[in-house]
């Protein structure tokens, strides 16, 4: 059921980038941005989640090389930023637009 669920994340970030069709989701940007404001437990759980799931499945298709020394707040942070920085994008999945944040954050290096 969890490489089920990684892959389905991984399916929806590059749908989503790829500009493909609609992807279901339960929680999309504008319900982190609303509810990540404060780092509370939940919010930082659900973001942590995310990015281990998008590490763990396929660093070399979502590009994403955190650094080990990044903390849970500071992936908090990298994407309430990017939420920020992209309105128009804020109506899509979280899980795509995580992915979307941490690896222009932390990008793989050849």
């Amino acid at each position: 059921m969890r490489v089920f669920l990684a892959a389905a994340i991984v399916v929806a970030s590059i749908s989503i980038a790829s500009g493909a069709g609609p992807v279901l989701a339960f929680i999309h940007g504008n319900d982190v941005l609303t509810n990540c404001k404060d780092h509370g437990a939940p919010c930082v759980s659900y973001v942590i989640g995310l990015a281990d799931e998008l590490e763990m499945v396929a660093p070399r298709l979502t590009n994403i090389c955190r650094p080990e020394e990044v903390t849970e707040l500071q992936l908090v942070d990298v994407l309430l930023a990017w939420l920020d920085q992209h309105p128009a994008e804020r109506h899509r999945p979280a899980a795509a637009l995580a992915g979307l944040a941490f690896a222009e954050a932390w990008p793989c290096t050849k």
